[in-house]
């Protein structure tokens, strides 16, 4: 399955989602520690935005959190998945069509969703092998090919950076 492509609103999206975890995450974590410094929810900061009744219900049940260790890392994980999303995103709105770097040019094809190794010698192909990239294919005319996702994108924006520091012009 491919991942969504890139549309504009996206991004501003995953960052409010982003900050709305993140302003929860902060709020359970300031109300488990009020309650464990005072052992009540009552005169809680936060408790206007909270359910206290249902909190202190779960309270006779649980682990003695207003809010279990298990949804704060749930919370969390979604908090960092929307920000690796995020950083999917931005690679893929910032690669545009493609880009140059010293050994060769990235064409992505977002019809057929596929990223082209152009303009490139074998020396070149071996060097970004070697750097993890694996085109799984060619094209007609012999340009490798490989399908993308936008993590794969992210990795190969980074792998052409680090082959421009490794491979300066002039070693070619």
């Amino acid at each position: 399955m491919f991942d969504k492509p890139y549309f504009p609103g996206t991004i501003e999206e995953l960052e409010c989602s982003i900050q709305k975890r993140q302003d929860l995450q902060e709020m359970m974590k300031r109300t488990n520690a009020y309650y464990r410094k005072n052992k009540t929810l009552d005169g809680c900061p936060d408790e206007n935005k909270l359910d206290i009744e249902k909190l202190n219900k779960h309270l006779k049940h649980s682990d003695g959190k207003p809010f279990p260790n298990k949804k704060l890392r749930f919370n969390l994980n979604s908090m960092k998945q929307e920000q690796n999303r995020l950083l999917n995103q931005t690679a893929l709105r910032d690669a545009g069509d493609g880009w140059t770097f010293n050994g060769g040019r990235i064409v992505i094809d977002r019809k057929n969703h596929d990223i082209l190794l152009c303009d490139s010698s074998d020396e070149i192909n071996q060097r970004i092998h070697k750097l993890g990239v694996i085109f799984y294919s060619k094209t007609d005319d012999g340009t490798p090919r490989m399908m993308y996702f936008e993590h794969i994108l992210r990795e190969l924006l980074e792998m052409t950076k680090k082959y421009d520091e490794l491979y300066p012009p002039d070693s070619k």
